[in-house]
């Protein structure tokens, strides 16, 4: 099947798209769809609308396009009920990708098994400190999170990075973690602090040319596997069984970390700015003997 493919995202997530030759065209929005966007998304006489949030905003867009419409199963009901439910409600969610593409089964669109992907801009070059760095073996660690309940604390990325003393370590995350990656490279020789620092293809390369990425549930824990990297995942508020683990284009190594039979846990199905109880058990009370995964690559 031939078609055009338009992408509607926020402004900052664009750059996963300008860059792939299978999107025609990306279209951005700040926070809120105004008039003008909609009117100029209408002149574009689309014929089908794909709504992968299925939430009020693009319903809104997808709505004032009036074009048929596909979006997928978001399971809300069974995750609301995990939330409160916790233990007592045993639920596995298929992963978001497969139920993206279930959502698309009636335009005869399959998974090619391909994994997810990652575009590089065409006019990205590494800069030569960055070539000379990655000749040596180094692992990613990430440290940001969209929610401060899905972020590694400091104390346990202490621990993570004791257990690495005689290996690089690259740190990466947004601006909202920089005092942390810089206590971190303050604290321990071996670690190289790049919080705040690098471009999203910047990034993309760290993670590329590493041995293994060290993550909590986060956006740079999906391009380790777009890269098909050996990860190490670590899981605080939220929990894999929601769908959104790493998804990889073949069995490949990865060792999801959480704290079991944790009564509160999980207390949310996206995080919260801080632990509801106050204690923030899920990431504090982490098996600090990480150093096994490193064992078994």
């Amino acid at each position: 099947m031939q078609a055009e493919v338009h992408v509607l995202t926020r402004n900052t997530f664009a750059g996963l798209f300008l860059s792939n030759p299978n999107v025609s065209r990306v279209w951005t929005v700040e926070k809120f769809v105004d008039k003008e966007l909609l009117e100029a998304l209408r002149n574009q006489k689309f014929e089908l609308c794909i709504d992968l949030h299925k939430n009020w905003r693009s319903m809104q867009v997808c709505w004032n396009l009036r074009v048929k419409t596909i979006n997928y199963s978001k399971q809300n009901i069974q995750k609301w009920l995990k939330v409160r439910l916790k233990s007592w409600y045993s639920f596995q969610a298929r992963h978001i990708v497969d139920r993206y593409f279930e959502s698309l089964k009636t335009l005869k669109v399959e998974n090619d098994g391909g994994g997810l992907e990652y575009f590089f801009d065409s006019s990205f070059e590494a800069s030569i400190e960055m070539i000379n760095s990655v000749r040596c073996n180094y692992i990613v660690g990430v440290l940001g999170a969209a929610h401060a309940t899905k972020q590694i604390p400091y104390d346990l990325w202490k621990q993570i990075i004791s257990f690495r003393s005689s290996r690089k370590m690259v740190l990466l995350g947004g601006k909202d973690v920089l005092s942390l990656g810089q206590k971190l490279s303050k604290e321990f020789d071996n670690v190289i602090d790049l919080v705040g620092k690098c471009s999203l293809d910047e990034s993309a390369f760290w993670i590329k040319h590493s041995q293994y990425v060290i993550s909590p549930d986060t956006g740079l824990m999906h391009m380790a596997a777009a890269f098909d990297k050996p990860i190490l995942s670590i899981w605080g508020s939220t929990t894999p069984a929601f769908g959104m683990y790493p998804y990889f284009r073949q069995q490949r190594f990865h060792d999801e970390r959480q704290v079991e039979g944790l009564a509160c846990r999980p207390c949310s199905k996206i995080g919260f700015a801080a632990c509801p109880k106050g204690h923030f058990k899920c990431m504090l009370d982490q098996n600090a003997d990480l150093a096994a995964f490193e064992g078994e690559l």
